[in-house]
């Protein structure tokens, strides 16, 4: 299928968040068909966690993305993520934003827009199964910052192989090696939206 013109994989669907023009509400569709329903559905049936957590889409002048590349038992292969991390009790997604940003970056530049919104069955690192229903953040900041390990927790720099700063180009073609798989189209949108 296709959103805004770009070419999305087959078990993704996007639509646009009332009210948000740039924001993306996305949902993954099973296999076998389904939809949010079902997977509502199916969290529900089986007494299923819900997770709440933050990303960062973070973006510099040059037009580069900063990924994070993790290896856990749940994948069989490493793959590249935004940085970002769950909820504390009480804690708002903005204030984890920004908590989470300075902790696994060092960086501590403004939280910007919310630019996609995600619901996903999925394990991370020393967990089961649960409902993610995340929601990612833009940050724009300078590619002459430094990028620093500031406060990692043991699961992370177990998890955690090494970031790189990717181009728009560098992730053509390789959506298999993120998570979640239409991260270079969201980026590609972030960047023709904005001109970040």
């Amino acid at each position: 299928g296709r959103f805004g013109g770009l070419r999305l994989p087959r078990n993704i669907k996007f639509a646009y968040t009332k009210g948000k023009k740039s924001a993306w509400d996305v949902f993954r569709i099973t296999p076998g068909g389904g939809n949010r329903a079902s997977l509502m559905e199916q969290a529900q049936r089986t007494a299923m966690d819900t997770r709440l957590c933050s990303r960062l889409m973070i973006i510099n002048e040059k037009k580069q993305l900063l990924l994070f590349q993790y290896k856990d038992e749940h994948h069989a292969e490493p793959f590249w993520a935004t940085a970002g991390g769950e909820l504390r009790p009480g804690e708002s997604y903005l204030e984890a934003a920004k908590r989470e940003l300075y902790e696994e970056t060092g960086l501590e530049d403004a939280i910007g827009r919310m630019v996609m919104k995600r619901k996903e069955v999925f394990a991370v690192a020393r967990s089961v199964p649960a409902l993610w229903r995340e929601q990612y953040y833009l940050v724009q900041c300078s590619s002459q910052k430094t990028v620093f390990a500031a406060e990692w927790t043991e699961e992370e720099k177990s998890t955690i192989q090494q970031w790189k700063w990717w181009s728009l180009e560098e992730m053509d073609g390789k959506a298999h090696c993120f998570k979640p798989e239409c991260l270079p189209e969201l980026f590609g949108e972030i960047l023709s939206d904005s001109g970040a």
